[in-house]
């Protein structure tokens, strides 16, 4: 990933998209809900 001088940026950013998988099968529940990832990069 490139990053532009603008998307660095403390109030921009980059937009990604994550994909979310039940970690027990058949305990999702449809509906509404909030979720909080970290992601780790190393800038070269």
């Amino acid at each position: 990933i490139r990053w532009s001088t603008d998307e660095m940026q403390p109030d921009k950013g980059l937009e990604m998209t994550v994909a979310l998988r039940e970690t027990d099968a058949g305990q999702g529940v449809p509906g509404n809900f909030r979720a909080l990832a970290t992601f780790n990069f190393i800038y070269q």
